[in-house]
């Protein structure tokens, strides 16, 4: 704890608050991570340049978003980072129509709190794996993928067991969990935090109908929908397009690992 703690204020010294939030120490990935969003640096209280910041980091994994800017991703590229992804927002206001969507009657969806079922634990641990694959983490060679599915099994885990969030789950005819959807509202929009469906059913249309669940949830609440995923994830590109999501922005995902 006085570590962690300790790493916060040398943040917090070394260049303003700016990502003072976003700095973590992971148990799973025994690394202390910062998250750096560019954008932020518009608002920063110091001034400080892009160069600045990233050369005053002391923490162990760097993950830094940035636009298609020549001059940050120089930056980057001069201080050892390398591109992980390109990822793409994309949003959905509430109140534009939902197209019917045919959905194979063997599956349902409900609500995460009515499911309770002893293998769900199996299941879950597997929608770790897929997902902990797919991640910015999973695709970086200098990180054990091992800590990385434990880190994502405690990612899910919690989201499933959080109040402030809320998940739907796809049940086939037997009770077995075949998919789910969870998502993380704020005042002004929610956002979709995971999406996953086992491999050994896709293409039935569950995934669709998981989104079209949480759809009608944001009509309910009245609260667009936004969702970050990887662009090269042509597959779910087209989901989310078909659902009715626009593109919001692009950004450049950069990781670094220090030696």
């Amino acid at each position: 704890m006085l570590q962690h703690i300790a790493e916060h204020q040398n943040i917090q010294n070394a260049y303003c608050s700016c990502f003072f939030n976003d700095t973590f120490a992971s148990h799973y990935l025994e690394k202390s991570v910062i998250k750096i969003d560019s954008s932020k640096l518009q608002q920063c209280p110091a001034a400080f340049d892009f160069a600045t910041h990233l050369e005053s980091i002391k923490t162990d994994i760097s993950v830094c978003t940035t636009s298609f800017d020549s001059a940050s991703i120089k930056v980057l590229e001069l201080l050892g980072y390398s591109l992980i992804s390109t990822d793409v927002v994309f949003e959905r206001y509430y109140d534009d129509a939902l197209e019917p969507l045919a959905f194979d009657s063997d599956y349902t969806i409900i609500p995460a709190d009515e499911y309770a079922v002893d293998i769900k634990g199996i299941r879950l641990q597997e929608f770790a794996v897929e997902l902990a694959r797919m991640s910015h983490y999973g695709k970086n060679s200098a990180l054990d993928f091992d800590a990385v599915h434990t880190l994502y099994a405690e990612k899910i885990a919690r989201a499933w067991t959080n109040k402030d969030t809320q998940v739907f789950a796809a049940v086939d005819f037997v009770g077995a969990l075949s998919g789910f959807i969870s998502i993380v509202e704020a005042r002004d929009e929610m956002t979709i935090q995971f999406l996953s469906v086992h491999t050994s059913i896709r293409r039935k249309g569950i995934a669709q109908e998981l989104i079209k669940r949480v759809c009608l949830y944001a009509q309910e609440v009245q609260k667009n929908i936004v969702v970050n995923i990887q662009a090269e994830n042509i597959a779910s590109v087209r989901l989310y397009e078909k659902a009715g999501f626009i593109q919001k922005s692009f950004s450049l995902v950069y990781h670094k690992i220090k030696e």
